[in-house]
């Protein structure tokens, strides 16, 4: 099965992921892309609206959650997750909150509209749509379905209006981390970076959570301590009791097919 990208950018424009490459490669004159972006003010608007966005996280966000998130990773059975800070450009990204896989100049775009097998998380101001690359095909994932080792996910949200997204991963084990961290303009946007899967077993349920304001990680972590003390597990733990406009979506983990 094939798709088109379907979003707010014009024909012939480029994708969040090729903006993203663009990015981490440096921004090099010779670059592939550069000869798109000298001949279109859109796409170098977006480009710049992206290290806008980086900066507001780097300066309000990050000093106030990475000195918790690393804390708990020192522990964390599954820190591999974070194996992907090699350089600058892409321990800057991290700190965006997303993980960018370049392991080859692998541009994908996530489907449009969702077809009758799509499944969207949507309570309240916020939804959540998760999108896997899989041996060069990309679905939307429904929940409950199996992520396996080495999928590359994507998220898109919807909100009610402008605002602020937390994406995270919660694993069965209690684990608890950062999958994305970003201003919204409102309504649908598709969010820049792409996840990889590791080989971790646990199953896992993805939350967006928004806000007018930004979100403090260390108030959802705390969520996450008062919900496992009182017996919750992930399967049923739909909600977290914080007061944030949520979604949540389940995904079953390892290498069944």
């Amino acid at each position: 099965m094939s798709f088109e990208f379907k979003g707010d950018r014009a024909a012939g424009c480029l994708s969040e992921y090729e903006l993203d490459a663009f990015w981490l490669a440096g921004c090099p004159a010779d670059h592939p892309l550069g000869r798109h972006l000298e001949s279109c003010a859109d796409c170098r608007a977006r480009l710049r609206d992206h290290e806008q966005a980086r900066q507001v996280f780097e300066k309000d966000i990050f000093p106030a959650s990475v000195d918790a998130v690393a804390d708990r990773l020192a522990g964390d059975s599954h820190a591999s997750r974070l194996g992907w800070l090699l350089s600058p450009r892409l321990a800057a990204v991290a700190a965006f909150g997303i993980v960018i896989v370049l392991l080859a100049v692998v541009l994908w775009q996530t489907p449009g509209a969702p077809g009758v097998d799509s499944y969207s998380g949507i309570k309240g101001s916020v939804g959540l749509q998760v999108f896997c690359l899989r041996a060069g095909r990309v679905f939307q994932m429904n929940e409950g379905e199996r992520l396996l080792p080495a999928d590359h996910i994507r998220f898109r949200v919807s909100t009610a209006g402008p605002g602020f997204v937390l994406v995270v991963a919660l694993d069965a084990d209690g684990g608890l981390q950062t999958y994305a961290a970003v201003r919204v303009a409102g309504g649908e946007q598709e969010l820049p970076g792409s996840i990889v899967m590791d080989e971790s077993r646990a199953d896992e349920r993805i939350f967006a959570f928004f806000a007018q304001r930004t979100i403090d990680f260390e108030q959802v972590r705390a969520a996450v301590s008062k919900s496992f003390e009182h017996g919750a597990v992930i399967e049923n733990l739909s909600r977290l009791p914080v007061d944030l406009d949520q979604t949540s979506l389940l995904f079953r983990r390892g290498d069944k097919r």
